[in-house]
């Protein structure tokens, strides 16, 4: 059974802001395995909102608001 992650938006404009920031190094740096990135974006979420998402959830939320946005486009 999964359970439903609830992201604030606080928490979904610091994932955005991130990914955006970085995104030359997401490309370069990371080019096969992502999980190292992801790792970095998840603590610094965390650090800030005191929340305890892992990188795995940071990942799927990224791909769902492309997804999202792709189809409301």
């Amino acid at each position: 059974m999964t359970t439903r992650i609830i992201w604030g938006d606080p928490e979904t404009d610091l994932l955005v802001l991130e990914r955006r920031r970085r995104n030359e190094e997401f490309h370069r740096r990371f080019r096969g395995n992502k999980v190292e990135f992801w790792e970095s974006v998840a603590r610094r979420i965390n650090r800030r909102y005191t929340r305890t998402y892992t990188a795995r959830q940071c990942e799927q939320k990224w791909k769902n608001l492309v997804r999202d946005y792709g189809v409301s486009k």
